[in-house]
């Protein structure tokens, strides 16, 4: 099984490579057409597979060919803005740099300023208090580029740092892990659609709930790995390099990847559907979906009056860019799951293919009517608590969360969730929590 694993990720890998070889090296001898050919590849090369890895393995895989697929085609298209001048095609910015923009977006922070005391109005939901920049801070071409000590006690400090969120991340994992490994699932999720299990019980959005989180926890444990990855080389690069320029450049990444939000930011204080998806969910595909859903459908309605007061066109505007983002974000995660299982098996998942887009359909919905950009939101005459606001929010996302994670669970994801070589030292203790039993109560 490893030797399939190296074939599939060396395959993935392969137009990427060709697309670096036709850009880099030999950009005046490749033409557009060839660039989109290879970038088709790129985006299908998952469908190819047939669902051939691990379901862990398929999604990583899926993830990588769309991001990567996704800077190619924004390359292509400043290539063709650039036309015939060669110095603004040397310029450009690499496809694969797409893999560097982590989590940006300019409306999150790390201090939030509602306060659990405080109001929701419809000016509220998304406080900039600290802008992250999109661009490194420090770098070695800067006129007061940090000293030797600095560098030497940032590189001690977040490696202990990183060290001691890995080790914090094996308790908490190991118990959710758990749970997912001994907590039978809701009757007739292997065999029935989701469709014909509506609505749900409280065990099953209980169940749910659980599955939905810990799913979500496999995700954001990426950003510790990778922080872990980052600060360990960094040190690795303090205590044997010679070269201060490669340790500036090292410093430099990880400073970079530090500064930026972390992945989620409180999502348990939204207080509408609106903060949920634009301030305190992961951004990992916002710029993508900006560029190729928002802005192009934004880009069909008229702007403004002669007056400068916002038209009925702005508002359709605002309406139709989210829910185009939405019914992106919906294809994409069927995307991801047709490529996790396999377009040969997923005829064996009846009503399954389509549920993502139907989940982030009702989202993008959600999002339009608590926006406080939105028209109404000026008239409202009533101002919720904030605890009634949190409250409403829960209530929507957990009777909504099904509908995302039932395909996963009907494809066994829950099975293969597991962080290699974390203990399972809480399995025996925590079949009390399964809100229809253990596995092996219902086996026995």
């Amino acid at each position: 099984m490893l030797l399939l694993k190296i074939v599939l990720y060396v395959g993935c890998a392969i137009p990427s490579l060709l697309f670096y070889l036709c850009t880099e090296k030999y950009q005046q001898y490749t033409s557009n057409i060839v660039l989109m050919f290879i970038t088709v590849i790129q985006l299908l090369i998952p469908i190819f597979y047939d669902g051939a890895g691990y379901l862990a393995d398929n999604a990583i895989l899926t993830v990588l060919s769309v991001s990567l697929g996704a800077g190619m085609t924004f390359y292509i298209r400043d290539l063709r803005r650039c036309g015939d001048n060669q110095e603004k095609r040397q310029q450009l910015t690499a496809f694969y740099h797409v893999l560097d923009r982590w989590n940006e977006n300019p409306t999150r922070s790390f201090n939030n300023n509602n306060n659990d005391t405080g109001e929701v109005s419809s000016n509220s939901d998304c406080t900039t208090t600290t802008t992250i920049s999109s661009t490194k801070t420090t770098t070695f071409d800067d006129q007061k580029p940090v000293s030797l000590s600095v560098i030497q006690y940032d590189s001690r400090r977040w490696f202990l740092e990183s060290v001691i969120y890995m080790a914090l991340s094996v308790p908490v994992m190991s118990f959710f892990d758990g749970l997912l490994r001994v907590c039978a699932l809701p009757p007739g999720t292997d065999t029935i659609s989701y469709w014909h299990r509506f609505p749900p019980t409280w065990q099953t959005l209980a169940y749910h709930l659980m599955t939905g989180f810990t799913l979500h926890l496999h995700v954001g444990i990426v950003e510790l790995i990778y922080r872990f990855f980052l600060t360990t080389r960094l040190m690795m690069m303090m205590l044997w390099t010679t070269s201060v320029t490669s340790l500036l450049r090292y410093y430099d990444d990880t400073h970079h990847f530090i500064l930026q939000p972390s992945l989620f930011d409180q999502p348990w204080l939204a207080h509408s559907a609106y903060n949920l998806w634009s301030c305190r969910w992961h951004q990992i595909f916002r710029p993508g979906f900006k560029k190729l859903a928002y802005d192009p459908v934004r880009s069909l309605f008229p702007e403004k009056k002669a007056n400068k007061t916002p038209s009925m066109g702005v508002w359709m505007g605002r309406i139709a860019g989210t829910m185009a983002v939405f019914l992106a974000s919906g294809l994409l995660h069927d995307y991801i799951l047709l490529a996790m299982i396999g377009h040969s098996a997923i005829q064996s998942y009846p009503g399954m293919l389509g549920q993502q887009t139907i989940f982030f359909l009702l989202q993008g919905v959600a999002t339009v009517i608590s926006s406080p950009n939105m028209p109404w939101s000026n008239f409202s005459s009533r101002i919720l608590p904030m605890w009634l606001a949190r409250l409403l929010t829960w209530v929507w996302i957990i009777y909504t969360a099904p509908i995302f994670v039932d395909p996963f669970l009907r494809i066994g994801l829950h099975v293969e969730a597991e962080v290699p070589l974390y203990p399972r030292s809480f399995d025996p203790h925590i079949g009390f929590l399964c809100p229809y039993g253990t596995i092996n109560a219902q086996t026995n």
